[in-house]
Order: structure tokens, then sequence, then C-alpha cells
């Protein structure tokens, strides 16, 4: 019973929020979930501005704002927070209800939203409290984790390391059957710029045995702080880590909250700040799944003299640009602080100096690899039109993600993939498509029901979506995706005709984010081009 009820309720507030989200669309306010997030992005906690302790936030000290304006936008920001935003809109006057802090608060409020004040407040005690305890447990297991390496033997690189962090076991070297992976760790080791003279690349993926070849050992390391060596370093630690609790803790009641919500991540930069210096890795790299929190123990790494160094694994990071002027920077990047930027080109660059300022090191690397799959692609005939679409969620997710312009929806993907289709068979291709990522039921079901029965169709080879785009790639005569994903620029790079194609007919073709692909608007146009650069048609 208590579980039927429970998802009731989780029904009704899904309900809830897709209604709320069809009010802004009715009156053409999508924009405003965004609107909330840029006004959050740059909203300061100034109270904790002179009342940090280096105790806590040690080499980030003269950063702590920014750190935790960043913690809590990763936090509590995003797809969460749009949810509570369409709760409020799809109610009648309804209030926001969700774990807010003051600042926040009052920034809503500013943007014209009602907020309920105890309610949020509560949450927002609640939520502390919960991270606080989270922090405790978080010391208690770092302090027995060491004990315990004393008695088993930890995985630990032996000599100079560079450390690749959130990593899965895709991105890491899974060669197929000519021997070649197009994953990240591979793709460093064959980078001019890499830390050369290494001993191994090591990462946090679980379940991955340790591999070593004719190059650096690949190891996993499950945290990028190694585990502390001799026992002064080991007292020095718990001390280190009782004085954070007890300073949270303290802290916390006189409403300095700062410290309790930022503990755990303390844990690992004590850790990292009290390591021997020949311990830390030469380079740490950190991808952007997560653009807007950088961790404390990174500014510990870097003070011993570790590159902290952010890539970009893919492109599509900016906002649709609209009719009327440019694109905002999207959520969380004005907040970002990160040291180096590895990206592809002069646009992603231009991208990060509009969002960061011109203060970070930003380097032009080209397409980076990143995940890869062990299946093999069956051949291909020498024909082929590469296909990459975006898998629409279905609208409970979809509605959450706070969009400003309906585009990655079901009529939207499978006009492009009918467009698609019929190109191809009108210049008498193949159609190899790959799909962008495996989501389950979390993809809307018309977008599944269509796809099913596309890959029955004639003339289409659907391609795992494990299977990095680059082999696809290699088996096509050209490339179509839809705006505005990476692999249109993997394609250019590896010297194919690449275009992006619109089928709605909405987006601008001179949109800074197409990073010059050509943006080819309508199916005749995309059956003149295909016809134009395929090279492949048979007497079509």
């Amino acid at each position: 019973m208590r579980v039927l009820l429970l998802e009731r309720f989780g029904q009704r507030r899904i309900r809830r929020a897709i209604r709320g989200y069809q009010q802004l669309r009715k009156a053409n306010q999508l924009w405003r979930p965004a609107a909330v997030a840029a006004t959050l992005t740059e909203t300061r906690f100034d109270r904790c501005r002179g009342r940090v302790s280096p105790i806590v936030f040690g080499a980030a000290v003269g950063d702590a704002e920014r750190v935790v304006r960043q913690y809590v936008l990763r936090r509590l920001g995003g797809q969460a927070l749009n949810r509570a935003l369409l709760l409020a809109f799809g109610t009648p006057r309804a209030k926001v209800v969700y774990k807010l802090p003051r600042e926040w608060r009052v920034a809503l409020r500013h943007e014209g939203m009602e907020v309920a004040e105890l309610q949020s407040a509560a949450r927002w005690g609640g939520y502390l409290a919960l991270v606080f305890s989270y922090g405790v447990v978080t010391a208690a297991a770092c302090v027995f984790g060491h004990l315990r390496s004393w008695f088993q033997r930890a995985p630990a690189p032996s000599g100079a390391y560079v450390y690749f962090e959130a990593m899965t076991a895709s991105t890491l070297p899974q060669p197929g059957p000519d021997g070649r992976s197009h994953d990240v760790v591979t793709w460093y080791h064959q980078w001019d710029g890499r830390v050369r003279d290494l001993d191994a690349y090591c990462h946090s993926a679980k379940g991955v045995a340790p591999e070593a070849g004719s190059g650096p050992r690949i190891l996993r390391v499950p945290s990028p702080a190694l585990w502390l060596t001799g026992g002064a370093r080991f007292l020095r630690l718990t001390g280190a880590l009782t004085a954070a609790i007890a300073l949270a803790a303290i802290d916390l009641v006189r409403g300095r909250w700062w410290h309790a919500l930022l503990l755990s991540e303390a844990v690992t930069a004590i850790q990292m700040r009290l390591q021997s210096p020949d311990r830390v890795a030469r380079e740490y790299l950190l991808h952007n799944s997560n653009w807007i929190y950088r961790p404390l123990w990174t500014y510990e790494a870097a003070r011993h003299g570790g590159r902290v160094t952010f890539y970009f694994y893919s492109t599509n990071v900016a906002p649709f640009q609209p009719a009327d002027g440019e694109a905002d920077v999207p959520y969380g990047w004005r907040a970002a602080n990160w040291p180096r930027y590895l990206v592809w080109d002069t646009e992603l660059a231009a991208f990060v100096r509009r969002a960061v300022g011109d203060q970070a090191e930003i380097v032009e690397v080209g397409p980076i690899w990143f995940s890869t799959g062990a299946e093999v692609m069956e051949p291909i005939g020498s024909d082929a039109v590469a296909v990459f679409d975006v898998t629409p969620f279905r609208a409970s997710r979809y509605v959450a993600l706070g969009l400003d312009r309906e585009f990655y929806v079901p009529a939207t993907s499978q006009a492009f993939l009918q467009d698609t289709y019929d190109a191809a068979r009108e210049a008498g291709c193949t159609m190899l498509w790959k799909q962008k990522r495996r989501i389950g039921k979390m993809a809307h079901g018309r977008y599944r029901h269509f796809s099913e029965r596309l890959i029955a169709a004639d003339g289409v080879t659907a391609v795992s979506a494990d299977i990095a785009a680059t082999r696809v790639l290699e088996a096509a005569r050209m490339a179509i995706s839809m705006p505005f994903t990476s692999t249109a620029l993997i394609a250019r790079h590896m010297g194919l005709p690449s275009c992006y194609y619109d089928p709605t007919g909405l987006l601008q073709p001179d949109d800074r984010a197409a990073h010059g692909i050509p943006l080819i608007q309508g199916r005749e146009a995309l059956v003149q081009w295909v016809k134009a650069h395929g090279h492949c048609f048979r007497g079509v």
C-alpha cells in the first residue's frame, strides 16, 4: 500500500510538472527556467566572504565563494530545480517549494516567482543536516580506508602517472580486431601535448582489471588522492578531519553552513593536501560532464605541482542562437574557473572565453575521443551515409531539462530520420544510422516505435550506440548529423563531407554552435546536398 501511494504521488507530480511546462509553452515562456538558471549562476553567497576556514577550503580559500556557488549549482540546480519550478507553474497560486538557500529564495522572488519561504528554508536546513552527516561518514570511511590499506596492498602507481577522473569501462581502451581503440586514454597516449615518460595511466572506473602493454600501465585507483604513507601523515590526517568536522558542526549552528556543505569534499582535499608531492599525478584530467564544479582537491593538487586539465569530449554545449541576437552562455558556465581547457577548435575556444574570460589557458587539440565499445561493426558497402541523431527523452524527463526551445522532441527526430533516409535512398546510398546513446525506456515511446520500423526498412544499417563514431565514419562516404552534435566535426576532421540537417527550418544558418559546418534546411535541399557530395549514387 505504501509503495502504491508513493507511486501515485510521484505520478501526480509528473503530471503537474508536465502541466507547468505546457503552461509555459502556451504563454511562449519556455525561456523562464533558463533565465532563472542564468540568474542563479551569478547569485553570489557574499556571507561566506571572510568567514571561511583553510581547514576545509585549504588552497581554495581565496576562491571560497566561487567554490560554494559552484557546488550549490551542481547539487541543487539543473533538473531537480527545474521540476520544482514547473510544479509551481502547473498549479494555480502555487509557490516554489524546494531546498533553497536564502540567497536563492531572494533571487527567485526577483525573477517574479512566489517562494514558500518556511517550507523551502526547512528543506534547506534538512539538506544541510544530511550533507553534514554524509561528510562525517566520508571522513570515517577515509580513516578506516587508510587503516585497511596497511594490511591490504592498495593499488597505487609506482612512478610518474596521470589521472583520469569520472571514468567508466567504456572510456578505457577496448581494442577491436585491428588493435585500435577510440577512447580518451588512447587519444591522450597519441596526443603530442601529453605528459611524457609516464609509468601509468590511472583512472576511477570500477570493475576494471589493471592492464599492461607496451606503454604505460592502465591502473584503477579509487580516488585522485592516494592513501597516505607513514604514521605521521595518518595522524595529521585524523587530526585535520576531526578539526574539519568540529568546525562544520559549530558553524552550522551559527548559520555558517558552507563548511558543512563542503565537508565531504574536504575529505579528499585534506588527503591531497597532506600527500607527499612525489605521489601526486603529473596531470589530472576531468571532462565536461561536470562543467560547473571544480573539486576542492584540484586546488591542492595544483599547489603540489599537478596540472589540472578540463577537456571537452563533446562540443554540443551552447544553446541555439535566437533570431534576434546572440545565444546566452548556458547554465553554470559563468561560474566555472578551470585553469586549463582542451578544446576541439577555434569556435569552442571562443565559447570558453565568452563564458569564463581570458584568464584560463585554452589549447586547441582537434576532436577528443571519449568512449568506445568492444562490439565489432559488420562490414558495410562503399555507399554509406553516416547518420547521427539525438534520442529524445520521454516527456517526464524532457520537461525538466529546462530547454528554451522544442527541438530534441519526437517530431523533429522522426522528421530528421525520415528525410535523411529518403535522401540516401534517392542517391542510391545505404543509411548507416548510429543512435547517440542507450537510454532504454527513458527514450520517448513514439521515437522507439519509429526506430523499430526504420531499422526494418530496406537500405538501413543500424549501428550499436556503443561503437565509436570514428569507426562508423570510416565506413561512410559522408555524414549527416542532427544540430549541433559533435559527430559533424569528427567527420570534417576525417576529411568527409559533413553537414547538419534541420528539418524544422527554425534554426539560424549562421549559428556559431555549428562550428562552420553547413546547416541544411528542408528535405529537397538535403537531397541535393547528398547527391552533390555523395559520389556514390548509382545513376540516380
